[in-house]
């Protein structure tokens, strides 16, 4: 959602001549991203330079440096956007200084911008030291009041850092074509004001738990007791998946 928000907005102010490499995951395709769009746009993968790992622990820690130093995979572009998240955090890992030297090193190649980004805590002392010293020309769009004052406050970091706010609150490029709508709704037998979305993640094996029947449970006894409440016993709930999920059957007995 983000990225395709993002990239809309960046063809209207930058042209539709501007060409953009993209780096997406294994669960998009470039010809997905098309059609969510409403201009053709010149499109190209943005293929990382591989880290190889050696057996030895002497090489792999010079791999590790040279990666933090290396900017020739960003040299050929004008300018390079970071879109948020909150991977610029200690949620998921503590060793977040890391990207943050390497966008700095990029920073003196070519244009970085940290776009929609929820950054902090950090604890980690490397991190800290990353921010306070890396960061003060590069510019970043902040997600929440939270952050900027976060970066205000801890790092001195003002000038450089402009409130924003999520980019997925944003309407899809096609969000208000009717015809999509109406082939939506038609398709799974739904009724404007007559449906609850509820947005399950996709990502219970990787950070919220590793029992995966405990987690879809809590699900379905929400739902369970949405169902209870008279507002909402003639509504349909629609599942919708937040990051990538494999379909998993609930059976609600009812």
């Amino acid at each position: 959602m983000m990225g395709l928000v993002a990239l809309h907005e960046l063809q209207n102010r930058y042209g539709r001549d501007t060409e953009f490499y993209c780096q997406c995951n294994g669960f998009s395709s470039f010809e997905e991203i098309q059609s969510e769009l409403v201009y053709p746009i010149k499109l190209t993968h943005h293929k990382p330079k591989n880290f190889i790992q050696s057996k030895y622990k002497w090489v792999r820690s010079y791999q590790k440096r040279k990666y933090l130093i290396d900017a020739s995979e960003i040299e050929p572009y004008d300018e390079v956007i970071i879109l948020g998240g909150d991977d610029l955090s200690e949620y998921y890992t503590k060793k977040i200084y890391r990207e943050l030297l390497k966008y700095w090193r990029w920073s003196k190649t070519t244009k970085i911008v940290l776009l929609g980004q929820s950054i902090g805590p950090f604890n980690e002392i490397r991190n800290r030291l990353a921010m306070k010293y890396f960061y003060h020309k590069i510019p970043i769009f902040v997600r929440d009041f939270w952050s900027k004052n976060y970066l205000k406050n801890e790092f001195k970091l003002d000038k450089n850092v402009y409130q924003g706010a999520d980019l997925a609150f944003m309407d899809l490029p096609l969000q208000n074509d009717e015809n999509i709508e109406a082939a939506i709704l038609n398709q799974y037998h739904l009724v404007p004001k007559k449906y609850i979305t509820l947005v399950i993640s996709g990502l219970q094996g990787h950070y919220y738990t590793s029992d995966k029947k405990a987690y879809f449970n809590s699900y379905k006894s929400l739902i369970l007791n949405i169902l209870k409440d008279k507002l909402y016993q003639d509504k349909k709930i629609v599942l919708l998946a937040h990051t990538p999920i494999r379909l998993t059957v609930m059976k609600l007995n009812k």
